[in-house]
């Protein structure tokens, strides 16, 4: 019994050390075997910390295909740049050829790391007839450089393998590979894919003044010791982050597609709609100004733009043409500071409407303490987690609309909610009534005349919000008998 116990502990003793051994195997040695072959098979060996200088040579321009009876126009093929060339300083990737700009940073970059990662297979070939392979007229050229001038060229066949792979040679080896589409399709990209799509180029946090012209409204904002106001207008209050945030939006447009640098033509301006009906929106420092006009094109479902300082026709997302067409100074003004108020404060509620009024007092906890409105009884039930959810909701509440002041004279509802701490001060006080229609940038509107004790302003208030103000969920309703 003993002998075969030993032979037990000894049988799985060697199957603990043949499990570990294929463990190691399988973690460390084919893993690192495998590493090996990668780096075998790299074309390219330097570190990617070390490209500073890249030439991308577009030989080879694909033709159209001939356009067939019922095909219709035939698609425009997307044809590159004859020759790329880019270049890294301390500021980070630039384009240096066909034009100068600054480069797209994480397109370069994501360039650089394929050129790292791209592997490539060696061919067991005798002929040294490179016609067989196009590579006596290649589809395009690389020239890859390091900051220690190191220096490789890539050759990239016209012809693939029948996977669709292209052959792939180093000029200086006789080699011959077969090589990712990466190093195919790169050189037929426009030049907005290499260039830096940021519409504004400068400091944003630097700004301090904006015009906008809108479709429906012209708006001056400038910022003095760091507060937006209204120019000529400093009664008005803004909100601030409004402003901040929408210049983040607009610090945040990216070009879609560069039609041209330099002043285009008039009839390039006119066939874009850029002549007349645009949106213009100027933005000044003390270092520089800058303004760019947008206009959608709906013939083409295109949304065009016209930088000044430097002077570029583009194209962008036709998305943001909602966010730019109708641009007021209504949607910068403060709309919540007129409902202000420390909803832990508050010990006593007070509501009247045209069906009755209630009254509910915190002693501690939240009570109806009166009621005339025929749905409440003076017994009802109350939430208080949901009263007390009710006043946060209703000290983050925003008017609607901005009124003009012939509307002031018409608020006469008799409508009201009025909170008060226990020593019986006057937090908030919200008046409304009656409804009223009005229209606001070519849309009709229904909304109730409001107005607080904090501002003297009377402001319209959503029916929807009045609603939410008057469905009381935090008390059961029950008719009475």
């Amino acid at each position: 019994m003993l002998k075969k116990t030993k032979t037990t502990i000894l049988f799985v003793f060697a199957a603990v050390l043949l499990s570990a051994a294929i463990f190691f195997y399988e973690l460390v040695v084919k893993k690192r075997q495998l590493e090996i072959e990668n780096q075998q098979r790299q074309l390219i060996e330097y570190e990617r910390s070390e490209v500073n200088y890249i030439v991308i040579e577009n030989l080879a321009v694909p033709a159209p295909a001939a356009p067939t009876a019922d095909s219709g126009p035939t698609p425009p093929v997307p044809v590159g740049i004859d020759r790329i060339v880019l270049q890294k300083n301390q500021d980070g990737w630039y384009l240096v050829e066909p034009i100068q700009d600054k480069a797209d940073q994480n397109n370069i970059e994501a360039i650089v790391e394929n050129i790292k990662s791209q592997n490539a297979k060696k061919l067991n070939i005798e002929t040294t007839d490179l016609s067989e392979y196009k590579m006596d007229k290649p589809a395009s050229n690389w020239i890859i450089k390091t900051a220690s001038g190191k220096s490789v060229k890539v050759i990239v066949s016209q012809e693939n393998n029948f996977e669709g792979y292209p052959f792939i040679k180093i000029a200086d080896s006789p080699d011959i590979n077969l090589g990712g589409s990466f190093w195919k399709t790169l050189s037929r990209e426009s030049i907005t894919y290499f260039r830096d799509k940021k519409l504004f180029r400068q400091n944003i946090e630097k700004v301090n003044r904006v015009q906008i012209q809108s479709l429906s409204n012209t708006v001056d904002l400038i910022r003095r010791d760091n507060i937006w106001s209204v120019a000529g207008n400093t009664e008005l209050n803004l909100d601030q982050n409004k402003v901040k945030n929408f210049l983040l939006k607009l610090n945040a447009l990216e070009v879609v597609e560069y039609l041209s640098d330099g002043e285009p033509s008039q009839s390039q301006i006119k066939q874009k709609g850029l002549d007349k009906n645009y949106v213009q929106i100027g933005l000044f420092s003390t270092e520089s100004n800058w303004s760019v006009k947008f206009q959608l094109d709906e013939k083409t479902n295109s949304l065009y733009g016209l930088t000044d300082r430097p002077t570029q026709l583009l194209r962008l997302d036709i998305l943001k043409w909602e966010m730019l067409a109708n641009l007021n100074l209504d949607q910068f003004r403060d709309r919540s500071s007129f409902f202000s108020f420390n909803s832990t404060e508050v010990q006593k509620i007070y509501i009247k409407t045209q069906t009755g009024e209630i009254e509910l007092l915190k002693k501690p906890r939240w009570k109806l303490d009166s009621s005339t409105m025929p749905e409440i009884l003076l017994d009802a039930e109350v939430n208080p987690d949901q009263v007390d959810n009710y006043l946060q909701d209703l000290s983050k509440l925003e008017l609607t609309y901005f009124l003009d002041k012939s509307d002031y004279g018409k608020l006469g509802g008799a409508n009201m909610i009025i909170l008060k701490s226990d020593s019986d001060q006057l937090l908030l006080q919200l008046n409304w009534g009656p409804q009223s229609k009005k229209n606001f940038f070519g849309l009709e509107k229904e909304f109730f005349l409001a107005r607080t004790q904090l501002d003297p302003m009377v402001f319209g208030l959503s029916l929807e919000s009045i609603n939410q103000l008057t469905d009381f969920k935090f008390i059961k309703k029950e008719l009475k008998k």
